[in-house]
């Protein structure tokens, strides 16, 4: 054993031993409990991140400290590889996407296996590969035949940036989920997925997530958005038409003064079509609709000079087209007891009627919106709101207008895309516009082998052909990509297997996934998008269980400084915190920042690394210098998975020599080896209270790892350390205290530092392989009389030494045997102490003349 601690050597031997023995592959074994381990699968960039690699060391060091435990542990990886940056770095680089992707997995691949993660790469996926994709479309059939896909023309998510469209969960705040564009609305023939099909589905079964985190199950049930309503069936004055109409308070419905229905609603089709005056108005607000979505939004409303018949009172109620409320309802307005009403009412001028009152002294110049009792409604006069609610409900029952009905918020999935790089849509289109799907036997569709990949239009010959003897075309659409990583996870239990989608054998063995790990980001895409495949997955009968995954652990975002300047175009331009000049005042703050160029930049904050805004901090030249242990070790100490961190370079430099002292030890125990251990070693009090505290640690470490608190248990951990370095060798039970430490400390730092700790292993141990060595077990050592502590000792505020001392030394005690000690004697005998610090359990500083 070297004395010095070499990274780069002993990481490649380590990693070429991995590979040459194919450690971590992995079979299903019935006898053996299984662990299904799995971080979302990577979109291949090109470079990892100190983000990226975060995720797949909690993934790591949970992966191989189950395997110590005994489980039979899947932890698979591959590559999520269609999508638009692919195909706009083809179009920028006159490259294929093909080319492109498959470089930059070869480039990701080398980078995984620097960290030495423990995949089973004998099932990695690229989901570009048709061996993959070739199902997918063969599942597409399966789901069309089954009428669970249709094709409409639908009013779309426009990106003008990507030129495709987007579905409702990739807009946010009316802005393309990926490049921040501001989204238009266009109509489009379109292919959906019918997900509303499950939407009860997906919501009874957030129940069954016990371990998945409360903000995820909170933020798709409200995605989801189940609703109980109610709809009242009215008569159109002077029509033999009627109108479903949503009621949302039963005791202000004689107040509704006008009743608002959408422009889509299929009955203004109706009332217009023999009104051209009115289909102007109507087509007019659809334009200014559409034009006001990428601007402040203003209410419009248009008066049909149409009436409805009010259910109780009889009296006519003007009906208005509006744009503001949900596409294709119609609702009572309540001007006096609504906030919304009341600014439409006052703007168009329309009546006001007040029917609940608060108090005496009520205001009439402002919506009254608590409980009160009922004035202004005829038979309801004088009762409490909230039981005349109860009555007219009872009443509509009565009169047999009332319907209940459940709505949900989410819509059909649009899985069509207008790109390039994606998995062909199996369907032809025929002469007539009608569509038929691909015969199975064709499968699996491939895009064109050389593609023109110009303004995103697919090369022309290749969707033309012939059905029958007439000419047709394919589908020239691909596969929203969120497919692809909708069902990655069950093909890693079969990811070679022929015969079908899924082997259900292996699948049912593997699935569920015990540990997911991913981002919060993904809750109500990605998230709900997957437990949607399974449960269409089960009824195909490929797989058993209703859910995907039983545990979600959601990793928070590693932070780091972000600088952009604006182009001639006016657009960002996002610069590598690496090409940036800072001047900063005195308390940290940036008072100036330019990058190499010149360009004056603008700072906008810490936020999570990502390839957009070229703030990722790439680990290669860390890991040079350093070595990978250290990177995974200071990524895994500065803070618990779920918290967001800072990157700074010092967290790396402590774990280095974190990784150096145990190295230390390691050697000089390996020097004193010769000595020979008797079969009966007698610890005394001193030696009895290390290994209390050695297997107290233990304990915590071990219930820390299981609630996934490495931050906490690395601490304890490098306090025990601190604790057993000065030990020397006189005795014999000296070096047997020091094999059973060393022995437990590198067995539980394996799972987060596994090269240093492997080759450690092997000097300790006679070339033993410290992968065939289980998890330390639990031992009940009994303390003896009183606690330990270490002193810090100092000379002038400089450390010189630590000193380990029971709970109750007396400070004469303890001033004495540190006086005497040789290290400190050598600078303070010349010289005269002039006073003594002394903090109780914690510091001596000797201060001389």
């Amino acid at each position: 054993m070297k004395e010095t601690y070499n990274p780069k050597e002993i990481e490649k031997t380590v990693q070429d031993y991995w590979e040459k023995t194919k450690k971590f592959q992995v079979s299903e074994e019935q006898k053996q409990k299984k662990y299904y381990c799995l971080s979302m699968i990577p979109y291949p960039s090109g470079k990892l991140h100190i983000g990226h690699i975060r995720n797949y060391t909690i993934g790591d060091v949970i992966s191989r400290y189950k395997r110590m435990l005994g489980k039979n542990v899947l932890y698979p990886i591959g590559w999520d590889a269609f999508g638009l940056p692919a195909e706009n770095a083809a179009i920028d680089n006159n490259k294929s996407p093909d080319y492109w992707t498959n470089s930059n997995i070869n480039s990701m691949r080398k980078q995984l296996k620097q960290f030495g993660f423990s995949y089973d790469w004998s099932r990695e996926i690229v989901t570009c590969d048709s061996n993959y994709y070739k199902w997918e479309q063969w599942f597409f059939i399966k789901l069309y035949k089954k009428g669970l896909i249709y094709k409409s023309l639908a009013e779309v998510n426009w990106c003008p940036k990507d030129l495709t469209v987007l579905a409702n969960e990739q807009v946010s705040n009316n802005r393309c989920w990926r490049c921040d564009t501001k989204i238009k609305r266009k109509k489009m023939k379109q292919w959906f997925l019918k997900i509303t099909e499950y939407a009860d589905e997906l919501l009874q079964g957030l129940k069954k997530l016990n371990k998945w985190p409360k903000e995820v199950i909170d933020m798709q049930k409200n995605w989801i958005g189940k609703k109980k309503r109610f709809q009242i069936k009215l008569n159109i004055y002077n029509s033999k038409k009627k109108i479903l109409v949503y009621i949302d308070k039963f005791e202000t419905l004689i107040g509704s003064t006008y009743i608002s229905v959408h422009y889509s609603h299929k009955i203004v089709n109706t009332l217009s079509k023999k009104d051209e005056t009115l289909k102007n108005l109507i087509k007019d607000i659809k334009v200014k609709s559409k034009n006001l979505a990428n601007k402040k939004f203003i209410k419009i409303g248009i008066n049909i000079k149409k009436f409805a018949i009010h259910p109780i009172t009889k009296n006519k109620i003007q009906i208005w087209i509006v744009n503001f409320i949900k596409d294709g309802e119609a609702i009572f307005s309540v001007p006096a007891h609504n906030n919304e009403d009341w600014k439409f009412a006052k703007k168009y001028n329309l009546p006001i009627k007040f029917v609940v009152l608060g108090d005496k002294n009520q205001s009439i110049k402002k919506p009254m919106m608590k409980n009160g009792i009922l004035i202004n409604s005829g038979e309801f006069d004088g009762i409490e709101s909230k039981i005349a609610s109860k009555i007219i409900k009872k009443k509509l029952k009565y009169l047999g207008i009332l319907k209940e009905k459940v709505t949900f918020r989410m819509k059909d999935w649009n899985i069509s895309r207008q790109r390039y790089w994606g998995v062909p849509i199996p369907i032809i289109v025929l002469q007539d516009g009608s569509t038929i799907p691909v015969q199975e036997k064709s499968l699996p569709i491939i895009l064109p082998k050389t593609p023109i990949v110009k303004k995103n239009k697919l090369v022309i010959n290749w969707s033309k052909l012939e059905v029958n003897g007439n000419i047709a075309h394919r589908e020239t659409d691909t596969f929203d990509t969120f497919i692809e990583s909708s069902w990655y996870y069950a093909r890693y239990t079969c990811p070679n297997y022929k015969k079908s989608m899924i082997d259900k054998t292996s699948a049912n063995y593997w699935l569920p996934i015990d540990l997911y790990i991913g981002g919060i980001e993904h809750a109500t895409m990605h998230l709900l998008y997957f437990r949607f495949f399974h449960k269409l997955m089960r009824d195909e009968g490929l797989v058993k269980t209703d859910e995907p995954a039983k545990e979600l652990l959601c990793q928070g975002m590693v932070l780091s400084d972000t600088f952009y300047f604006l182009n001639k175009k006016n657009h960002k331009v996002w610069v590598s915190p690496d090409n940036v000049l800072i001047k900063k005042d005195r308390k940290g703050n940036i008072l100036e920042a330019k990058d190499n160029d010149g360009n004056v930049l603008i700072y906008a904050g810490k936020v999570k690394m990502s390839k957009s805004k070229n703030n990722g901090i790439y680990p290669e030249k860390i890991v040079r210098k350093y070595g990978a242990d250290s990177v995974r070790l200071a990524i895994i100490f500065a803070a618990p998975p779920k918290l967001n961190f800072e990157w700074k370079e010092k967290n790396i430099t402590g774990s280095y020599r974190f990784i150096c002292k145990i190295w230390k030890i390691v050697f000089k125990h390996q020097k004193s080896k010769e000595k020979k251990i008797s079969k009966k070693i007698v610890f005394n009090k001193y030696q009895s209270n290390i290994r209390y505290n050695l297997y107290k640690m233990l304990e915590d470490v071990t219930n820390d790892i299981n609630k996934y608190y490495f931050n906490t248990a690395i601490a304890k951990i490098m306090k025990f350390v601190n604790q057993i370095k000065n030990i020397s060798y006189k005795k014999e039970s000296d070096f047997s205290l020091m094999q059973e430490s060393i022995e437990i400390l590198i067995l539980i730092l394996y799972p987060i530092i596994p090269h240093v700790c492997f080759e450690m292993w092997k000097y300790l141990n006679k070339n033993k392989n410290i992968e065939e060595f289980k998890w330390p077990k639990l031992k009940k050592i009994t303390k003896t009389s009183g606690n330990l502590f270490t002193l810090i000792v100092q000379i002038d505020g400089k450390l010189r030494n630590k000193f380990v001392f029971k709970e109750k030394t007396p400070k004469s005690s303890i001033l004495k045997k540190v006086i005497k000690n040789k290290k400190i004697s050598k600078y303070i005998s010349k010289k005269e102490i002039k006073d003594i610090i002394f903090i109780p359990k914690k510091l001596i500083n000797l201060v001389t003349k």
